[in-house]
């Protein structure tokens, strides 16, 4: 069984946030939709980010890469 799954980059319209300041992604194994960017400030460091999880948050299963 692979637990390997790419992700694909979707548009998001919402008027709740300005999506053009995040990255919108879904998983194509689970088709659960996300924020692939994370960042965390104050912890010892400025700033750390990421433009993408190792892994997806519903699934578990462990992102290879984007696909058109």
């Amino acid at each position: 069984m692979n637990n390997n799954v790419d992700v694909k980059v979707v548009d998001v319209a919402t008027d709740n946030i300005l999506v053009e300041e995040f990255n919108f992604y879904e998983c194509v194994s689970c088709h659960w939709r996300f924020i692939g960017d994370a960042q965390r400030y104050n912890c010892g460091f400025i700033y750390e980010g990421t433009d993408l999880f190792n892994f997806c948050p519903m699934c578990g299963k462990k992102i290879e890469g984007v696909v058109d």
